[in-house]
């Protein structure tokens, strides 16, 4: 378990410092403007559930139910070199998770053998998202609105450990069942208010909210219970997204500052919103940033 936050780690100090060169250099071109730099470590333990539905076969497998521990960083550039006060941003996180589950399934155009009724595995996945933001101050003090653009992938490889079919039969052969590959692009439009609690300002509350709309391309890739390819589903759709998050800042200097919030993200196809196919992250996110 060491092991795999220290690589994570490893892997999110990375994609921030390749994209805080990139900004950096963005800054050097401006030399003579005011830029400010700030840079954001992020941890959110999100809560990943869905349903997968293959309409060739016409099955509707179970619920889904992930941890997935998300790390990773934000660079946020600003100066008088962009209009209207704004900032650019960018966001990369990262994650893995894994489950045992314990189902009945039935398939008549599965790989599993005899029409199993009941299954025994476990499952792994691996998750990013990418997002870039431009954000710029609106009406009151601590409104602003933004535009921006996300990329998601969702990995997932489903291990079979034992299997009984309706006749009681059991069949201890490991194998891998399947490969999910989720693509998702977004464009997202969206707003946030904060509020100070006291006058120095070091206490704050906030909230956001974003919509989102884009493709999701998703591959599904059957095997056999000798390694060999069985079948392949692939579904393309226009999904619909979601996002809102609030919660509590606090500012013990004037350059830096401690959050914690709590974000939701609901997507799903944009001509039947909450039918199969829609996904729910949630979960809590804690976030330390410095201003330099």
């Amino acid at each position: 378990m060491l092991r795999y936050w220290f690589m994570l780690g490893k892997r999110a100090l990375a994609m921030i410092g390749f994209f805080g060169g990139v900004f950096a250099m963005v800054g050097a071109d401006r030399a003579e403007a005011d830029t400010q730099v700030s840079v954001t470590a992020r941890n959110w333990n999100l809560f990943h559930s869905f349903s997968f539905y293959d309409p060739q076969n016409e099955f509707q497998e179970t619920e889904q139910a992930f941890f997935i521990p998300m790390l990773g960083g934000s660079v946020t550039v600003s100066g008088d070199w962009l209009p209207a006060n704004s900032s650019l941003s960018l966001t990369v996180l990262n994650g893995r998770g894994d489950r045992k589950f314990s189902e009945n399934q039935f398939n008549p155009g599965n790989p599993v053998p005899f029409n199993a009724g009941h299954i025994n595995g476990y499952d792994k996945v691996d998750r990013t998202d990418i997002e870039a933001i431009w954000q710029f101050p609106v009406g009151m003090e601590g409104a602003n609105l933004f535009v921006g653009a996300r990329y998601i992938t969702f990995q997932q490889e489903r291990f079979i450990t034992d299997q009984t079919n309706s006749l009681g039969v059991v069949d201890n052969t490991f194998f891998k069942f399947d490969d999910i590959d989720v693509q998702s692009y977004y464009v997202e439009f969206g707003g946030g208010l904060s509020d100070a609690l006291d006058e120095g300002k070091r206490h704050l509350l906030f909230g956001n909210l974003t919509l989102s709309l884009g493709r999701e391309e998703q591959d599904v890739t059957f095997y056999n219970q000798d390694g060999s390819f069985n079948s392949a589903v692939k579904s393309v759709d226009t999904v619909f997204g979601i996002d809102t998050n609030f919660g509590y800042a606090f500012r013990p200097t004037d350059d830096t500052t401690l959050s914690l919030r709590y974000r939701l993200f609901v997507a799903g196809p944009a001509d039947g919103w909450g039918r199969d196919g829609s996904s729910v992250v949630h979960g809590p996110e804690l976030q330390i940033s410095h201003r330099f």
